[in-house]
């Protein structure tokens, strides 16, 4: 559930606002690149001393992550 109500809707709109809208509403997509900066530390806190994130086997948990948090897209700060 954290992945699907917070990690993708947050990225995805990141990635919309500074990617096809190219920061055209900067206060938008900096509103959004705070809260992803703030879940992704949310994530790490998590998984510090965890090797996956739900429990002790790699599971569907651990791979909806994956393509959000190693997404090559990813837009850096304005």
């Amino acid at each position: 559930m954290f992945q699907m109500a917070s990690i993708g809707p947050m990225m995805g709109q990141l990635i919309v606002f500074r990617g096809p809208w190219q920061n055209k509403a900067p206060e938008v997509s900096n509103r959004y690149f705070k809260e992803v900066s703030r879940l992704f530390k949310v994530l790490n806190t998590h998984l510090e001393g965890r090797e996956y994130f739900a429990g002790s086997e790699y599971t569907i948990a651990d791979i909806a992550f994956l393509p959000w948090i190693r997404c090559p897209a990813l837009p850096v700060p304005p």
